[in-house]
């Protein structure tokens, strides 16, 4: 009662239109104190309304596909609907969310968690560009992107990711047994976002997590570009994903109310800093499981037997 409640902007990905899909991240991160939006939009562009004939260009973790463009307008059509509709005090949403947080609680967006999964991360560069504008992530700041695709390398919707402050902490992750994107394309997204766009020194809290499958115990740590789906949650989604939403919920949370002990002691488990980010812990004989592989570079640091990603700052067509 009477704190200044964090904002929460979930980006669903592109096959996750159903609110289901996404519930167990909302609830994870709404249940530690933070107002989250589950901003959904529509995967409407389907096979066979796409020319066979089409050249699509990529370049740095974005393309020039015109798809990506109603999708993101979507999105922030209906973030900016839902935003005005919690700040009209005559609305159902509004009045139903007062009852809920208390009377004397407000919504306060200068503290922010933007999270996206795949097509989300892709359009999250561009979504954020708007928020940061407007003051939002001011005060604290959290990005997360899991198993991300492709943003617009179009310019009225790459995004413009200069202003990301100082305090930002994200989490670019890549699930070691990701068969459905490239694992090049969040490495170039961990980039943008640490250099802001290539316009500052890198920010050492924008880490790019490597997150990989355990087959030695049971049950087994498994990875896939479905984990975040609450379909799949279990005990390795615990361990790998939910636990870290938690952690970055609670850290806003703590910074609303000015507990700066647990301000601390969650940058210090989020940036990676005393190792707990990293560790898993140990299997019941004693063997340690395999840990989160955290990198400040993943352009140049950790890449895959043979893969070259710089190749892929030259504009290509596949």
């Amino acid at each position: 009662e009477g704190t200044a409640l964090p904002v929460g902007i979930l980006l669903h990905g592109l096959g996750g239109y159903e609110p289901s899909v996404m519930a167990d991240t909302v609830q994870s991160i709404a249940s530690r104190g933070v107002i989250v939006i589950l901003v959904e939009y529509p995967n409407n562009a389907r096979q066979e309304n796409i020319p066979n004939d089409r050249v699509i260009t990529y370049q740095e973790g974005t393309s020039d596909a015109a798809e990506h463009i109603p999708r993101f307008e979507h999105v922030k059509t209906n973030l900016v609907d839902a935003w005005n509709q919690l700040n009209n005090t005559s609305t159902e949403l509004r009045n139903t969310v007062q009852k809920t947080i208390g009377e004397n609680t407000t919504i306060d967006p200068s503290r922010l968690w933007i999270y996206g999964h795949s097509g989300g991360a892709g359009m999250l560069p561009w979504i954020l560009t708007d928020l940061l504008e407007k003051g939002w992530g001011s005060e604290a700041l959290i990005i997360d992107m899991e198993a991300s695709w492709l943003g617009s390398s179009v310019d009225s919707h790459y995004g413009n990711l200069s202003a990301i402050p100082d305090h930002t902490i994200a989490h670019i992750v890549e699930y070691e047994r990701d068969l459905s994107v490239h694992p090049c394309i969040g490495r170039f997204h961990q980039e943008r976002i640490s250099t802001r766009d290539g316009t500052a020194e890198p920010i050492l809290s924008v880490l790019y997590l490597y997150v990989q499958t355990d087959e030695h115990g049971f049950p087994v740590v498994m990875t896939s570009h479905y984990t975040p789906a609450s379909q799949l949650h279990e005990h390795s989604a615990d361990l790998i994903l939910y636990s870290r939403l938690e952690a970055q919920a609670i850290h806003l949370f703590a910074h609303a109310e000015g507990e700066m002990y647990r301000v601390n002691d969650s940058k210090n488990y989020l940036d990676g800093s005393d190792g707990r980010l990293a560790d898993l812990g140990k299997w019941s004989d004693g063997i340690t499981v395999k840990p989160i592989l955290l990198r400040d570079d993943a352009l140049t640091e950790g890449l895959p037997s043979g893969l070259d990603c710089i190749q892929y700052r030259i504009p290509h067509i596949e």
